[in-house]
C-alpha cells in the first residue's frame, strides 16, 4: 500500500516539474496578464447579482408555500335562502336561513338541482305527449313515443 502511495507522489511531482518547465519556457505576456486583471476587477464590481437572485428565490419560496398551504384549505361559500310557506288559513310564513358549505358541497347540490330540473322537464314532456296526442304518436323534437327520457334534456 505505501508503495502505491509513493508511486503517486512520485508521480505527482514529476507532473509538477513539467508544468514548471512548461510555464517558464511558455511566459504569458504582460499585455494579456493586465487585460486578464482588469476584467477580474470589472466583474468584483457588481456584487449584487448573487444577492438578487437569492432574494428571489426566498420571495418565490414563500410565494409557493403560501399558495399550497391556501390550496389545502376548505373552501367555503355563504348561501342565503328564504323559504316561503303557507298555512291552512291561507297567512304567508317566510323562513330565512344562512348556511355556509363548503364548495364541494356546493357542486353536488347545483349538479343535483340540474338533475332534477333536466328529470322534471323531460317528464312534462312525456305528460304533455301521453295526455294531448294518442299513444303511439311519434315526437318530432325528441324522437320518442311517450319515453320518459327525451333529448330535449340536452
Amino acid at each position: 500500500m505505501t508503495e502505491h502511495k509513493d508511486e503517486q507522489r512520485h508521480f505527482a511531482q514529476q507532473l509538477q516539474d513539467a508544468y514548471q518547465q512548461d510555464k517558464a519556457a511558455h511566459a504569458m505576456p504582460a499585455r494579456v496578464k493586465q487585460q486578464i486583471l482588469q476584467q477580474a476587477e470589472r466583474s468584483k464590481g457588481l456584487p449584487y447579482h448573487g444577492w438578487f437572485r437569492n432574494a428571489q428565490l426566498a420571495l418565490g419560496s414563500v410565494f409557493l408555500a403560501v399558495l399550497g398551504y391556501l390550496m389545502l384549505q376548505p373552501v367555503s361559500i355563504g348561501s342565503y335562502q328564504i323559504v316561503v310557506s303557507y298555512t291552512e288559513n291561507a297567512t304567508k310564513m317566510e323562513a330565512h336561513s344562512l348556511t355556509v358549505r363548503s364548495l364541494p358541497a356546493v357542486v353536488a347540490q347545483f349538479a343535483a338541482d340540474e338533475s332534477q330540473q333536466r328529470y322534471n322537464k323531460c317528464y312534462l314532456h312525456k305528460i304533455t305527449l301521453t295526455s294531448f296526442m294518442p299513444s303511439r304518436v311519434y315526437c318530432k323534437r325528441c324522437s320518442s313515443i311517450g319515453k320518459l327520457r327525451c333529448v330535449m334534456n340536452r
